[in-house]
């Protein structure tokens, strides 16, 4: 049962589909100066009701912020865009470059048999050519090698900016989805306020009907019937107008979890381009530290921390557990005796 739905039901209206149902002036009756509290009660009442006409400047900003986190979440979705198109491309120009390896080494392939079978006669010709084919697959092996990392740096990126992208769509949402309550109860917080002043002046109205016909038994044991019952009604409404501040509350703190998110993603886009360039340098540096075949006999090394599998024990894969040291020494076995 919703906020509003609590009221209706403390004032003993009910669930009325979205709107309060009318007061009928008969319908209640209080005392006179025998009962004084619940006037009171009352006052506080319309007291509390009237702090929710300051919840209107923090709807009003709940709606900038979260213009600005959808603004965000925008941003980050386009990033993502162009870190997919950007993968993308180096994924073409990977295979590219994998295309010109190979046709370049058909070529080696093909003068080196020409060669073979012509003699001496071009073997001063073609050394030259095979060597410029030779640096030219040397060079573009390693710019594929380095394409190869920069789209392993972007899947990355990618994956990271798909995580925080659907963090904050989430947020948004639920952000929504408060603000859609705020303003709801922000435009009930008016008729609430008229059936309070329609319920005073009914008060007031009984009250004076109750001093003109206080010698009737009949009427005050219906006044202190009535009575009875408007003061527990009055009480619920106290209890239900009170969750009012926790929402107040609540509003706060989703404001407190939307510029946590909007600080973590803008230190996340910084990360990552701080680590992309740092990535690429140590990736030249090594490069030019390391020859290819170096690299390619450390991979054909096994890894460390590899574990043996165990020899089973039978046909069907049984193993004994295996058991604990039994203590055998005498000092200690001398304490059961």
């Amino acid at each position: 049962m919703s906020i509003f739905n609590n009221i209706r039901h403390a004032l003993g209206f009910g669930d009325t589909s979205g709107s309060f149902a009318d007061i009928e002036h008969d319908d209640l009756m209080v005392s006179d100066d025998d009962r004084p509290g619940s006037s009171v009660k009352l006052s506080e009442v319309k007291a509390d009701t009237g702090c929710f006409d300051s919840d209107t400047d923090t709807i009003n900003r709940l709606k900038t912020e979260l213009e600005r986190l959808r603004e965000k979440a925008g941003e980050a979705e386009s990033l993502n865009d162009k870190l997919e198109k950007q993968r993308l491309s180096f994924e073409r120009q990977k295979r590219a470059m994998s295309d010109r390896i190979l046709d370049l080494q058909d070529q080696v392939a093909n003068l080196e048999a020409q060669l073979s079978e012509s003699g001496s006669g071009i073997e001063k010709s073609l050394p030259d050519k095979s060597t410029d084919y030779l640096s030219e697959i040397e060079r573009l092996k390693i710019l594929n090698e380095q394409l190869d990392a920069k789209s392993r740096i972007s899947d990355n990126m990618l994956s990271q900016l798909n995580r925080k992208l659907s963090q904050a769509t989430n947020e948004n949402r639920e952000l929504s989805k408060e603000l859609e309550a705020a303003m709801h109860l922000q435009n009930e917080i008016p008729r609430l306020q008229e059936m309070l002043e329609r319920k005073n002046c009914q008060i007031k109205e009984l009250q004076s009907r109750v001093k003109a016909d206080e010698t009737g038994d009949d009427s005050k044991r219906n006044i202190s019937d009535s009575e009875s019952k408007l003061l527990a009604r009055i009480h619920e409404l106290e209890l239900h107008v009170s969750e009012s501040d926790s929402l107040r509350e609540r509003i706060k703190k989703l404001k407190a979890d939307r510029e946590t998110l909007r600080k973590t993603i803008e230190t996340n886009l910084y990360n990552q381009a701080h680590s992309e360039a740092r990535l690429r340098g140590e990736i030249k540096r090594l490069r030019r530290k390391y020859e290819p075949d170096k690299l390619e006999s450390d991979d054909d090394k096994p890894r460390k921390g590899s574990r043996k599998r165990a020899q089973q024990s039978d046909d069907f894969g049984y193993q004994e557990p295996e058991r604990g040291k039994r203590d055998d020494n005498p000092a200690q076995m001398s304490l059961f005796d």
